[in-house]
């Protein structure tokens, strides 16, 4: 019992890019005539497949799907519309959110070695009768699972280990608006709607950048990209397009500061969301209104101070 208590205070933090959208909250328009809202009827054109009915979907799902509204202020299509397949939306959503939400090596490692000190934590105290101990463990699970979307990061200095970057000046590894770059650039070769408003809407929240997307959407190679952006959407595009991969493609990415796993980075997300286009095109879906506008115009923060006061 102890270990399925700790298997649910350290599930992973539902997919922290859906989260963020809390940010930009949308406020319920009763005017309208727009349903932003699952609780709702569904609106037309989710999906050309039955979207089912909370009440008939897993309680896991159900659950993810009200965390995800709770934060963002609407669900996303897209878990409507898989969640007609609810074995294959699991799959979906993990590979998802492994993929586009990477934490470091060193958080991943606290969140797995804490786990396992407070079911051997819970275990001893459990045997050894002392109720006050185990109490005090849980109650630090709990705590822990709380804040678990905090980073730990420690400095490392080359020299201390020897190594010696090449490009020093260059960021290497990809940041979530590198990620939703790809998503965007690729989707528009694939033609897929959804995923092109949905996740502009994306990289516009975290690259603070309101119309760089509108201009990839275009043609990425007159956009307004850096050197590092230009060769990363290059070797996106050669996977979205099965060109060859050749050594040429990686001394490209090399050249700007990645390396060989940011490449497979960036082709495993060309690759995901080919596949991920070509659903949204199988079953017609369809965005939400509310990712039309979405980081275009900065928050003002001047309203929530002065609702605070």
């Amino acid at each position: 019992m102890a270990s399925n208590l700790v298997s649910r205070w350290f599930r992973p933090r539902v997919f922290t890019q859906l989260a963020f959208l809390r940010s930009v909250r949308v406020p319920r328009q009763k005017d309208s005539g727009i349903r932003l809202f699952s609780s709702d009827p569904p609106p037309e054109n989710v999906s050309r497949y039955p979207v089912p009915n909370k009440k008939d979907l897993p309680c896991d799902i159900v659950e993810l799907m009200e965390e995800v509204e709770s934060k963002g202020g609407f669900l996303p299509n897209v878990f409507k519309a898989l969640s007609h397949r609810p074995a294959e939306f699991r799959a979906f959503f993990a590979y998802y959110n492994e993929l586009m939400n990477k934490e470091t090596g060193l958080s991943v490692c606290l969140s797995v070695c804490l786990s396992v000190c407070v079911c051997v934590c819970v275990c001893v105290c459990v045997r050894t009768h002392t109720i006050f101990w185990a109490f005090y463990y849980l109650c630090f699970a709990m705590l822990a699972s709380k804040h678990s979307h905090l980073q730990f990061t420690i400095k490392v200095h080359p020299e201390q280990h020897n190594l010696k970057p090449q490009h020093s000046n260059t960021k290497c590894g990809l940041t979530k608006a590198d990620r939703e770059l790809i998503v965007v650039a690729t989707s528009t070769h694939n033609k897929c709607l959804y995923c092109v408003v949905s996740h502009s809407a994306l990289h516009r929240i975290y690259s603070k950048k309101p119309t760089l997307c509108d201009q990839v959407i275009v043609n990425y190679e007159n956009a307004e990209l850096s050197p590092r952006e230009i060769a990363m959407l290059d070797f996106a595009m050669a996977v979205c397009r099965s060109d060859t991969v050749t050594e040429q493609h990686f001394q490209s990415l090399e050249g700007v500061g990645f390396d060989r796993e940011d490449a497979w980075d960036i082709a495993a997300i060309a690759a995901f969301f080919a596949m991920s286009n070509r659903l949204a095109h199988l079953t017609d879906m369809r965005p939400n209104m509310e990712f039309y506008n979405m980081g275009r115009t900065p928050k003002d923060r001047s309203k929530d101070k002065g609702k605070g006061e």
